[in-house]
């Protein structure tokens, strides 16, 4: 409400949400691309993944803090998740996920193995949206910083911001107060990690595919 079109709301949690708010993009029902409304009624280009699982079947559910460093070391070693690691939603729920180049033992690389898996994920989703506009990273995964880190190493010349507050839980609480006047939500830009050879690894990981 606070924002004009387009922009691009990336809700992450057990499933991660891509809408492209004032997107125009082609669908493909086969990616697990749908159209949903948004609180004006209006089609809104969609797509999902079940990026949480999927994070957990990599990371474990205890997951370690993964640095710059820690992601770097994964790019540069060549250690390669592709999908799926989940059989539920998403474009490549037929297929059985395989880790390339040995998979890590230490916890931190475990869990940068992991999020390079979900914003790889991620970029492909936006780029098969077509998805316009400044991204806003919303939920579970924000509590670090690194996932959205990673996504703007992956997606050059985007603006990507991180919403401190979980959209979900704020935006029903907004339905619930319509009539009142609502403040603009606390939008932060995430750390610019410098990761080499980042996009020569994201071309290797869509070759795969």
């Amino acid at each position: 409400m606070s924002r004009t079109d387009p922009f691009t709301v990336v809700s992450t949690g057990t499933w991660a949400i891509l809408m492209a708010v004032g997107g125009k993009g082609r669908f493909d029902e086969k990616a697990d691309m749908t159209a949903n409304v948004d609180v004006l009624g209006r089609p809104v280009p969609t797509g999902r993944f079940m990026g949480g699982r999927e994070f957990a079947a990599l990371a474990g559910e205890r997951p370690a803090e993964a640095r710059e460093a820690d992601v770097a070391a994964i790019v540069e070693r060549g250690v390669m998740a592709t999908p799926a690691f989940s059989d539920r939603g998403g474009p490549f729920a037929a297929r059985k996920g395989r880790i390339e180049g040995g998979e890590p033992a230490a916890p931190a690389a475990r869990t940068a193995l992991a999020t390079l898996y979900v914003t790889l994920m991620t970029a492909h989703m936006l780029d098969k949206l077509e998805a316009p506009g400044e991204i806003i990273v919303e939920g579970g995964f924000n509590r670090t910083p690194a996932y959205a880190a990673v996504l703007k190493a992956l997606m050059p010349g985007r603006a990507i911001v991180m919403a401190a507050t979980s959209g979900a839980a704020e935006g029903a609480a907004m339905l619930a107060h319509w009539d009142e006047p609502h403040p603009p939500p606390r939008l932060s830009p995430p750390p610019d990690w410098r990761i080499p050879g980042l996009a020569a690894y994201r071309e290797r990981w869509e070759r795969a595919l």
